[in-house]
């Protein structure tokens, strides 16, 4: 049986790299993109159909759905276009989509979706990686989250709420997928919900020892 070949879409590169590894483990060849705009050329360069293609919906570049009305222009029916969502999706969200993945990533809902394509039930996705994998992947966290603090420093320092707000999704994303504790992330969430740019940038500060704790202690 040839591997099926699925398709993640996350602008998040944990979140992508955990469900690549995933998928892999359940007998998917699989491509993770964490640039929305290239899914469709890099869908094209594969050169094969794919059996799904699972589309974050929270991306700044281009909301999961219109991304999925785009390639299924392209591509039809033949495959299944899966959202991949925290939250409960817009009538006309969800009707864009076949099925719909929660976040964060539950094992059992996974193995229902890849059944769908012929495979089996596997671990959870940590589960799956190996040490060198995992090394990889506080690595990819550490930068990526690094980056993260810098760019919502800028956007409170402008008070750019709905950058910020894109920032802690990202990042909440981040917690959820590699179960994190960061409670300074809830600090800075409640600052957002009362638009408080003040108290968002004093939470930056222990949300940074913290992260730079759970990436030293793995």
């Amino acid at each position: 049986m040839t591997e099926p070949l699925c398709i993640v879409v996350d602008d998040n590169p944990i979140n992508a790299m955990l469900l690549e590894q995933a998928l892999v483990s359940r007998g998917c060849r699989t491509f993770a993109i964490t640039e929305p705009l290239d899914a469709a050329r890099v869908i094209e360069d594969a050169g094969v159909m794919p059996a799904m293609i699972i589309i974050d919906q929270v991306m700044p570049e281009l909301l999961g759905h219109q991304l999925a009305i785009n390639l299924r222009s392209r591509l039809g029916d033949q495959c299944t276009f899966v959202a991949w969502s925290a939250a409960t999706l817009a009538p006309e969200e969800r009707m864009v989509f076949d099925e719909v993945l929660a976040k964060p990533l539950k094992p059992e809902q996974l193995d229902n979706l890849v059944a769908l394509l012929g495979l089996g039930h596997q671990a959870p996705p940590l589960d799956c990686l190996s040490d060198t994998e995992r090394t990889e992947l506080m690595a990819i966290f550490a930068e990526a989250t690094a980056a993260d603090i810098v760019a919502l420093t800028d956007a409170l320092a402008q008070q750019d709420l709905t950058h910020a707000w894109q920032l802690h999704h990202k990042l909440e994303g981040s917690r959820a997928m590699l179960d994190l504790p960061l409670t300074a992330l809830d600090t800075l969430k409640c600052a957002l919900d009362h638009s408080d740019c003040m108290a968002a940038q004093a939470a930056l500060e222990p949300l940074h020892h913290e992260l730079r704790a759970v990436v030293e202690s793995h």
